[in-house]
């Protein structure tokens, strides 16, 4: 009989010890919806054809940020242009969009640009297609768990492509995605601005993916772009974010 109940005490201990271990969700996963252009819709653009990337000069307009936070508008602007000139696409200079804007006397003021906005901003770049977008969401949190305590961050944008020569919207993309904690300390050691860099570079690539594939095979520039090179782009043309 004493045999029994030590072994029931060991069982029980053992799973109240193992239990958190088991029940805890695992922190390197990623949650992600999104919703915009179709696999078909892609298939039609990859059937024109599309020409190759190098072929292509391309604008990133100024991202609008929901909660209006100008570095917000900075960092994802940087981004998708960091993405784009990866890909090998004759890119305007960065500042070029937000002078663009400055200028423009149609735009509303605070507000997400429209695709008539982006159409006549690009246009007068003189680019072929244009980017343009907002950033929708961007909330640090913690996941709390018995062994665990690890930063997250639910990063949302939306992204668009217009082609100006055809005047028409050609990809757009709203999408979200959890990002951080992977690693059993790794969410310790990343700061806020850091984290939130990551998680506009995820939304961004993850949103631009489909489209880069239906360009004709090309070779990519460089290696992805991280949080080290955004950091370094945003301060190289706002010094005031140093």
């Amino acid at each position: 009989m004493k045999i029994r109940i030590v072994a029931t005490v060991v069982s029980l201990c053992a799973f109240f010890v193992v239990m958190p271990f088991a029940a805890a969700p695992a922190c390197a996963d990623t949650t992600s919806s999104s919703q915009g252009t179709t696999p078909e819709e892609i298939a039609a653009l990859q059937a024109r054809p599309l020409p190759t990337p190098m072929a292509m000069k391309v604008a990133v307009l100024p991202f609008r940020d929901s909660s209006s936070t100008l570095l917000h508008t900075r960092s994802a602007t940087a981004a998708n242009w960091l993405l784009w000139q990866r890909e090998g696409f004759m890119m305007t200079p960065l500042l070029d969009g937000f002078e663009a804007l400055a200028r423009d006397k149609k735009a509303e003021p605070g507000m997400a640009l429209r695709l008539d906005d982006a159409l006549r901003l690009g246009k007068n770049l003189g680019v072929d297609w244009v980017v343009y977008g907002e950033v929708r969401e961007l909330r640090p949190y913690k996941k709390q768990t018995f062994f665990r305590d690890s930063k997250l961050l639910m990063a949302g944008m939306r992204i668009a492509v217009a082609d100006v020569k055809r005047q028409e919207l050609v990809f757009w993309q709203t999408r979200s995605d959890r990002v951080g904690g992977k690693g059993f300390f790794s969410g310790f050691e990343k700061s806020a601005g850091q984290q939130k860099r990551i998680g506009l570079l995820t939304v961004s690539s993850r949103s631009l993916a489909p489209l880069f594939e239906a360009f004709p095979a090309h070779e990519t520039e460089g290696k992805t772009p991280d949080s080290g090179k955004l950091q370094q782009t945003i301060e190289e043309n706002w010094p005031d974010q140093k």
